[in-house]
């Protein structure tokens, strides 16, 4: 039966301009490359519509033995994912789906990528209000029945059951753990790692990442902390007095005047140098006085 017509009373939650580092470690996954497949999704799973778009999803079946075996889908997040890329997490194309018959699915985000809902138009303010968490989930529930019905998988309780896992790290942790709970009889574990399952609802503090940041620097390098928050405050009061061809001359920003946003210009250099730090958190724990 289909999907999309179903209420799952799951409340509209519009993407976040969602932390760059989540960014980061989507992009620094290791990946396998893979030939694009796509699939027929609807724009819209909760409207009376059946307008569809090409959504782009990767596919290993290496090691899939068939109908009764598990299929493990590794959940697209917030960038788009080029053949290049390919499928992330060799480990669980590798490793994991040799270990247990498995099919490996990855599908990309809507709105990320060439899964574009509305083409050339897709962000436009009117379109972009089908890019939510909500319609994410419906395209990835809806994908997985379809996909497990072509590959011969059928109904739960019976022989050629194929069990799903989803996969994920950050926001696309967060995707696997509420395809769990959302989409019970699509999905049966979920693997969320680093998944900000309080951070959409604003139930946690927004600085909490940045906090740990601050507390690893200081412990690494003494008065790291202090310094760093002097070197900001100090460039943005500078700054602010800075013609936007100052500020690019200053800091040998590629590209003209006209071709950057002046309004934002200085508080995005801000942001990009607190990502800097964020990564870095990441990559090299605690962060030493001689990383680069």
């Amino acid at each position: 039966s289909s999907l999309r017509h179903l209420d799952f009373s799951l409340p509209t939650m519009p993407l976040p301009s969602f932390m760059l580092t989540s960014v980061a470690l989507w992009t620094m996954a290791a990946a396998i490359p893979a030939t694009p497949q796509w699939f027929d999704n609807f724009v819209d799973h909760f409207g009376a519509s059946d307008t569809t778009y090409k959504q782009r999803y990767y596919k290993n079946e290496t090691h899939f033995k068939g109908p009764g075996s598990p299929i493990f889908v590794i959940l697209g997040g917030e960038g788009g994912i080029s053949p290049e890329t390919g499928i992330f997490y060799p480990w669980i194309t590798d490793v994991l789906a040799k270990d247990y018959g498995a099919l490996v699915l990855e599908p990309e985000h809507r709105f990320y990528g060439e899964s574009l809902p509305f083409g050339n138009e897709s962000f436009t303010r009117e379109n972009l209000r089908m890019m939510s968490s909500q319609q994410a989930l419906a395209d990835a529930a809806h994908f997985i029945k379809k996909l497990g019905e072509a590959y011969g998988c059928t109904e739960r309780g019976t022989s050629s059951y194929c069990p799903v896992l989803t996969i994920g790290g950050s926001y696309p942790g967060f995707l696997s753990a509420m395809m769990r709970l959302r989409y019970p009889s699509v999905v049966d574990m979920a693997y969320a790692a680093s998944a900000p399952m309080k951070f959409y609802s604003q139930q946690v503090d927004q600085y909490a990442y940045y906090n740990r940041v601050t507390s690893s620097a200081e412990r690494a390098v003494p008065g790291c902390a202090d310094a760093v928050l002097a070197a900001f405050n100090g460039f943005q009061d500078v700054a602010a007095t800075w013609t936007t061809q100052e500020t690019i001359d200053a800091l040998s920003i590629c590209g003209a005047a006209d071709d950057v946003d002046a309004e934002n210009l200085v508080d995005n250099i801000v942001f990009l140098a607190e990502q800097t730090f964020a990564g870095l958190n990441m990559e090299n724990y605690p962060p030493g006085n001689t990383t680069g």
